[in-house]
């Protein structure tokens, strides 16, 4: 079962999955502004890598966190968002995370991070309320923004 969900998987990743609208303006200006950016995902290290060659993403990301990297442990447990924090050798309370569900913002807000709520249009139905801040897709994702959250913290 475990090899067929993962040759799907390679498929849809490597196929048929494609970026949020804006995704990529937003990655690009945020790295080039000088921040630098961490994925930690509760997602297969396979899976986060056939997506991020594909799109062609890796050099955007100083470090990039799968499940497998911290003992298999997902989301909400804050271990993917601290070791994330740790190699980007940033703290914390320095740390603005994305995320677009609620076990998501419970795991960065766990790991002692600022959390913007993302609104892709496919989720609806997920409670984004414990975020410092909720956008409605990458168009209200604004440097001043993430400044603001950070910005009053040493």
């Amino acid at each position: 079962y475990r090899d067929y969900y993962n040759s799907l998987s390679v498929q849809i990743y490597g196929e048929k999955s494609a970026l949020i609208a804006g995704s990529r303006e937003a990655i690009e200006s945020v790295s080039a502004a000088g921040f630098q950016l961490g994925l930690a995902s509760s997602s297969p290290r396979a899976w986060i890598d056939i997506v991020l060659t594909r799109f062609s993403l890796l050099p955007f990301f100083n470090v990039v966190t799968s499940s497998d990297d911290v003992g298999g442990i997902g989301k909400p447990h804050p271990a993917s968002y601290e070791f994330t924090s740790n190699r980007l050798a940033v703290s914390p309370r320095r740390t603005v995370a994305i995320e677009d569900t609620k076990k998501g913002i419970q795991s960065a807000k766990s790991a002692g991070m600022r959390v913007i709520g993302f609104r892709n249009g496919f989720n609806e139905g997920q409670d984004l309320s414990a975020a410092d801040h909720i956008i409605e897709g990458f168009a209200g994702l604004q440097l001043d923004l993430i400044h603001s959250l950070v910005g009053d913290t040493e």
